[in-house]
């Protein structure tokens, strides 16, 4: 009877203690927004699923030097800054405009996002039905929570840990699965056209369009958006939801450093949006069309490498947009780098790109431009010094990666992972070691890449 009673007062102090823990929580949450969101209105509903993320020790290294509140959960911040980017994309207004540019402005960034484009973009969000705007809202918040403890421990059923690295394909993996991971996904269930939008066309697998951006993966990015394209499954205004959707999320990519507008979606980002987007229809009206190729010339166009060869094309294009980089001057510093590494570091780098083109099942590179962000920053901003140091990494990294997939102590298609890797502190003994760090690198079962 003791121990009964025992169990009974554990088991009433343990619900008491989270539930107390998630009301402090969603008042922390409700504090941030009022002092710094005054026009965003979150239902209880939503701000209780915001909470899951408040205390989540896993969390994006990228600018992690310029975090703007070290107390709220990167993934808030940022997915606040969403919420409010959205709301000034659906407005439209020349004010909405110049709020949403504030924080380029104020962060001197070289191409502050044009009021044509602003407004082209504006268009898919003012396209959007109420029940459709509503979907996205839910959207940004489950995106940002789905990698929490919880999401985890509920997913834990049913998804191995190896599944569980990125927070898009969690969701691709676990909504069409179980109703009750996601408290806010439940309203749906009833609704066929609402479950086929935020369950299969916002979260197909691994179609992750910053990754696409970056050419972080290869080919088999656009595996998913072809069979579904192929099946009738999708058309042009589903397509357009999904993009909708991924405008707004790079909007607030980096609501971590400034909340006031988007200080990420700039001119040039806008204009590489826009040509992969391009890139990406065609696949509704070219059955055999290849986002990949036709997006990378572009990258490579606008280093300055028009003349160059086609691999060489093809492989600085990916380089590029796996640095974020866009302008002429870049592909200079970029070239110039490059040609500094061994003969033995081009062909490792090559190889790996290769790889990518030809087969959908290699896996993609991830965080590795929070490296170079996080580097340029150590480096205060001088790229080609930033270029010396994780080049080589970069080169070692997907050395030990394809000779762990060979002898099978990596699972193919496991992705690279280089969020802890990202991180300053570690950035900074790269800094102290110099062209000696290829030496500490090493990638873990996980698939993470560390410093030994």
């Amino acid at each position: 009877m003791l121990k009964k009673t025992i169990k009974m007062l554990l088991l009433v102090s343990s619900i008491f203690l989270s539930t107390n823990c998630h009301a402090t929580s969603q008042d922390a949450i409700r504090s941030y927004i009022s002092n710094n969101f005054s026009k965003i209105i979150l239902t209880q509903e939503q701000i209780a699923q915001l909470s899951w993320i408040m205390d989540h020790k896993r969390r994006s290294h990228d600018m992690d030097l310029r975090v703007a509140n070290p107390k709220i959960h990167i993934e808030i911040s940022r997915a606040l800054t969403r919420l409010y980017c959205m709301q000034l994309l659906k407005d439209g207004s020349k004010t909405s405009y110049d709020q949403f540019v504030a924080a380029q402005l104020s962060n001197d960034s070289e191409t502050i996002l044009t009021f044509v484009s602003f407004k082209k973009l504006s268009k898919y969000l003012q396209n959007l039905s109420d029940d459709d705007y509503a979907i996205l809202q839910d959207a940004i918040i489950l995106s940002a929570v789905s990698l929490s403890e919880q999401a985890a421990r509920l997913a834990s059923n049913f998804l191995v840990q190896q599944e569980i690295n990125d927070n898009l394909d969690f969701l691709a993996k676990t909504v069409r699965l179980e109703a009750n991971i996601f408290p806010l996904t439940q309203k749906y269930r009833s609704d066929r056209a609402a479950t086929k939008k935020i369950f299969y066309i916002l979260f197909p697998p691994q179609t992750n369009f910053r990754h696409m951006l970056y050419t972080e993966g290869g080919i088999g990015m656009f595996t998913y958006l072809r069979s579904m394209i192929q099946h009738n499954y999708i058309n042009q205004d589903d397509l357009d939801l999904w993009y909708a959707y991924w405008i707004v999320n790079i909007a607030g990519f980096r609501g971590h450093v400034t909340h006031t507008g988007s200080v990420y979606l700039t001119e040039t980002v806008f204009q590489a949006m826009t040509k992969l987007k391009h890139e990406i229809d065609q696949m509704l009206y070219i059955p055999n069309h290849n986002p990949l190729i036709a997006y990378l010339n572009y990258r490579a166009d606008l280093i300055g490498l028009q003349h160059a060869s086609q691999e060489q094309k093809l492989l600085f294009g990916h380089i590029s947009a796996l640095l974020r980089m866009y302008d002429v001057s870049d592909g200079k510093i970029l070239q110039k780098t490059f040609n500094k590494l061994s003969r033995q570091q081009h062909l490792q780098i090559n190889k790996f790109f290769m790889q990518g083109l030809q087969d959908p099942l290699r896996g993609t590179t991830t965080y590795m431009p929070a490296v170079f962000a996080n580097t340029l920053q150590l480096c205060n901003g001088d790229k080609q010094k930033t270029l010396n140091l994780i080049l080589p990494v970069y080169s070692r990294a997907v050395a030990i990666y394809n000779e762990k997939i060979q002898s099978g102590t990596l699972e193919p298609g496991l992705a690279i992972n280089f969020n802890q890797f990202s991180a300053s502190h570690n950035l900074r003994r790269i800094l102290a070691l110099g062209l000696r760090s290829v030496r500490y690198v090493d990638i873990n079962v996980s698939g993470e890449v560390i410093l030994l």
